[in-house]
């Protein structure tokens, strides 16, 4: 009859997740363990007695030992039934995490461009020909064809053009004339 209790609690541990594995050992350890103190606490008692029963003594060594080495087996399967556990993050702590990069890269970038080391950055680029704004492009463009003689523009054209593209430059014209 025990062998079968034990086989069917085999097979049912067998069919279990590994958590589900490992909450029923973790269960068994303690209460083998709670089990073994009461026999330890029993031995105890027993020995400080002015004539110990040795027969009590033994048989409650015994019992303790087998218990000790069912919470031996039972840690056993915990361990076993670990590499099939994976750890899994919520979805709201992935959320705060890119949220705190997200966070983190705007005040980095805010800070870069307050402290003028943004501006610098800036320039570099710009030295380099990369991120130029298109109106510094087109006003380049306009100033070489003014200064090429076989092209048609002149410089009041390019003026008109400057105007027309920067608001600071019409602002800054306006208020020289």
């Amino acid at each position: 009859m025990r062998l079968a209790m034990l086989m069917a609690a085999a097979l049912l541990a067998a069919g279990c997740s590994a958590s589900g594995r490992i909450a029923e050992n973790a269960n068994e350890v303690r209460r083998l363990a709670e089990s073994s103190r009461g026999r330890f606490d029993a031995i105890g008692t027993e020995a400080l007695q002015p004539a110990p029963d040795v027969a009590t003594i033994a048989r409650e060594a015994e019992g303790g030992s087998a218990e000790q080495e069912a919470i031996i087996h039972a840690t056993a399967g915990i361990v076993e039934a670990l590499p099939g556990v994976s750890d899994v993050t919520p979805w709201w702590a992935t959320l705060i995490a890119r949220v705190m990069v997200a966070l983190a890269v705007v005040g980095v970038a805010v800070i870069l461009w307050t402290t003028g080391i943004g501006a610098l950055v800036k320039r570099a680029l710009w030295s380099f020909g990369l991120l130029l704004p298109r109106s510094a492009v087109s006003d380049a463009d306009l100033a070489r064809s003014m200064l090429d003689p076989s092209r048609p523009e002149s410089a009041r054209e390019y003026v008109a053009a400057r105007r027309a593209s920067d608001p600071a430059f019409e602002a800054a014209w306006r208020k020289g004339k």
